[in-house]
């Protein structure tokens, strides 16, 4: 599924040292850059920035990628960031925003509606900013 939530992105410079920054996301395939594909079908996008790496995400993932990029620093700084802790830091990230900052308090509803999978996130952002009123 390639669909977005229609939402504008939001834009935010992280700060991290040069070579924490290059070893992050210096090359397509670098540790960070797999968030991207983690946290489909939210979009996420790196690019560099002076001090550190520009981030663009939708408006859900905010806390999830700033989560996920506290821990990669963390492991990078200790030096045992490896594919499995690479996996380890974004799965844990996506299942607290999930169950802490992913909840769509509506009117009509005695309790939050709580998606259970990122997709879920995408429908739900679909539906509630969507261009075509429900």
């Amino acid at each position: 599924m390639n669909h977005s939530p229609s939402r504008a992105p939001v834009k935010a410079d992280v700060m991290l040292e040069h070579g924490v920054a290059l070893r992050l996301f210096g090359t397509p395939d670098a540790p960070g850059r797999r968030l991207v594909e983690a946290v489909r079908p939210l979009r996420l996008h790196f690019s560099q920035a002076p001090g550190g790496v520009s981030v663009e995400w939708d408006q859900p993932a905010i806390e999830l990628a700033r989560r996920a990029i506290d821990g990669l620093v963390k492991k990078a700084a200790s030096g045992q960031l490896d594919e499995a802790a690479v996996r380890a830091i974004t799965s844990q990230a996506i299942a607290d925003a999930l169950k802490h900052d992913l909840a769509y308090r509506l009117p009509g509803l005695p309790h939050a509606v709580r998606p259970m999978t990122l997709s879920q996130v995408a429908f739900m952002e679909a539906l509630l900013h969507g261009e075509s009123p429900l």
